[in-house]
Order: structure tokens, then C-alpha cells, then sequence
């Protein structure tokens, strides 16, 4: 089996406030951040106040050997950020190196926080006035996500969670019990 059009989507959170003005926000950052945008409100989920979303120039990925990536940065009211890059993965790839660069994305996890934690500060430092609190948290999550679009041949999702070793992409090494198939 071989991906053949996929990304993954490497984030990292920090809380930068005990509450940030959303609106305040939006309004100091619109002069100097021309790609700025209240988000939508999804159809299934219903959020009081939406996170402001901030698309920033690529940089470099906090990945090695991977080329830059775009950065969205979500400012939400409850004083957290999310740095989120967007990475194409290389095409054709096959599962085995899948699970290959899953683990290397876990071994980097010190990496991604590092470069969240810069976007934060740059954030922080043009949203303070709208802040709460104002203050970078030594406290992070850093999550991959695989999106997985494309594959030859074709599978669905219960054939492609069959041809990949689930457990080796979400923790980089097989848990000690496999998981049973209907848990996949």
C-alpha cells in the first residue's frame, strides 16, 4: 500500500493568558497581520466565542528534513494558542515509512514545542493589551495529525487501520498488548 496524497499537521499549545479579548485581539493584530480572520462557527459544534485565526508567513518546519511549512496560529478567549503547520507528506509513501517518520515526528516533540512556544511569545507579545493575566505557561500539548487522503490501491478507512500499525504511529513503538481489531 502506498499514500499518495497526504499531509500531517504538527501542533503545539500554549496558554499565553488567563482570558484574551478576541475582539481587542483581532483589532490590534489587524494592521500588522493582514491574513486575520474570526473563524466560523462549524454546523455540529457550537463555540460561544470562536478562536481567531492568524495565518503567518511559512517558516521552517519544527520537523527536520522537512521544508517549510504554512502556520496558522488559533488565538482562543480562554488565553491559549495554537500553533498549527501544515506539512504535505512526501508522495508516493509507503506504510513502512509512514510509521518511520511517526516516530521520528515523536522524537521531535522537544522541537515542535520549542517552535510553538516562539510563535506564542511573537503572539503574546502583539495581543498583551487584550490579555488577562498576560504570561506564557511552561505548561504545552504538541499533537500530530496524519490526514491520510489518498492511497494505492483505494482503501477505506477499516482497510488502510488493518495495512497500518496504529500503535506505532500514535506512540512509536508497538504497545505492549495489540490493540484488538475492533479498538483500532
Amino acid at each position: 500500500m502506498l499514500i499518495t496524497n497526504g499531509r500531517m499537521l504538527v501542533q503545539s499549545f500554549h496558554d499565553i493568558a488567563d482570558a484574551v479579548d478576541v475582539a481587542a485581539a483581532e483589532k490590534l493584530l489587524a494592521e500588522r497581520l493582514p491574513r486575520l480572520r474570526p473563524m466560523r462557527q462549524a454546523r455540529h459544534l457550537h463555540v460561544p466565542q470562536p478562536p481567531l485565526e492568524v495565518s503567518l508567513d511559512p517558516r521552517p518546519c519544527p520537523l527536520r528534513d522537512l521544508r517549510p511549512a504554512s502556520l496558522v496560529v488559533h488565538i482562543f478567549d480562554v488565553g491559549a494558542v495554537a500553533a498549527t503547520w501544515e506539512v504535505d507528506l512526501p508522495s508516493p509513501l509507503a506504510a513502512e515509512d509512514l510509521m518511520s517518520l511517526a516516530a521520528r515526528v515523536l522524537a521531535q516533540e522537544d522541537d515542535v514545542t520549542a517552535a510553538g512556544r516562539s510563535v506564542a511569545e511573537e503572539i503574546l507579545k502583539g495581543v498583551r493589551p487584550a490579555c488577562k493575566s498576560p504570561g506564557l505557561s511552561p505548561i504545552t500539548e504538541a499533537y500530530t495529525t496524519f490526514v491520510i487522503e489518498a492511497t494505492e490501491p483505494a482503501l477505506d478507512a477499516d482497510a488502510f487501520a488493518q495495512a497500518i500499525d496504529i500503535p506505532v504511529c500514535s506512540w512509536g513503538s508497538p504497545s505492549p498488548s495489540p490493540l484488538r481489531s475492533e479498538r483500532r
